[in-house]
């Protein structure tokens, strides 16, 4: 009976045991489980760090470029200032070229019979002959109007006048007192000796040559001998200007 009973004890906890080893292994696999979760969760932890450290870098790309980008945008707001600048330098370059050009000069001569006043002439534009009439006529008042452009040749130069000329016409009604014509003769020997002499020296430096070995012819409109005809006076078109006689 002992004998029975006791291998019906060891029966009995060979199936405690083998239950209990029984039970103790299903536990495995969870901790598997668990573990491969664990990985599963440091791949996306990974990922997801992968993931944000390009837009990290970006970021810090972004911010090393602002300064650059920020002097850029500076720049391109300094540009038109800059440029408005340049315009306006070259606007006041332009303004005083045109305000105070380079002049030019030379010497009138008022008189006759070799007895002549000198007066300074100042233009901005170029001297030719014409302007040199024009600045006695505006200096003194007379009329000195020409018929045509004063033209070179024969050794010299021809001058013609136009029929309202102050040869012709007279002295003005009101004369310049410095200038103040008492007859014709003296009038017209004044008008012809002065453009005679003014003509010479500006085409004859008086310091390196004789300007009366310029000759100076004188005409009329419609290329006539002038004819002053107050004074009797007629000055032929092939003879140089000597003066009235």
């Amino acid at each position: 009976m002992k004998k029975k009973w006791m291998m019906a004890v060891l029966a009995t906890t060979t199936c405690v045991a083998l239950m209990g080893c029984k039970k103790e292994e299903p536990k495995q696999p969870e901790t598997v489980v668990e573990t491969t979760n664990e990985a599963e969760t440091k791949k996306e932890t990974e990922k997801e760090t992968e993931t944000v450290q390009p837009e990290t870098q970006k970021l810090v790309q972004t911010e090393a470029v602002q300064p650059e980008t920020q002097e850029a945008v500076q720049t391109e707001a300094v540009l038109p200032e800059t440029q408005a600048a340049v315009q306006t330098e070259v606007a006041v370059l332009e303004t005083e070229s045109v305000t105070h050009p380079t002049a030019a000069t030379a010497t009138l001569y008022i008189g006759y019979d070799g007895s002549f006043q000198e007066y300074p002439f100042e233009t901005t534009e170029a001297i030719t002959p014409e302007a040199l009439v024009q600045g006695i006529a505006d200096l003194t008042g007379w009329d000195l109007t020409l018929a045509d452009a004063i033209t070179s040749g024969k050794g010299g130069m021809t001058v013609c006048f136009s029929s309202q000329c102050s040869l012709f016409t007279g002295p003005p009604a009101q004369q310049k007192e410095e200038f103040h014509m008492f007859d014709t003769y003296q009038l017209a020997a004044t008008i012809l000796g002065s453009i005679q002499r003014t003509l010479q020296c500006y085409a004859i430096d008086p310091t390196l040559g004789d300007p009366s070995n310029l000759d100076i012819y004188y005409c009329m409109e419609g290329n006539q001998p002038l004819t002053i005809s107050e004074i009797n006076v007629t000055i032929p078109l092939e003879t140089p200007y000597h003066g009235i006689s």
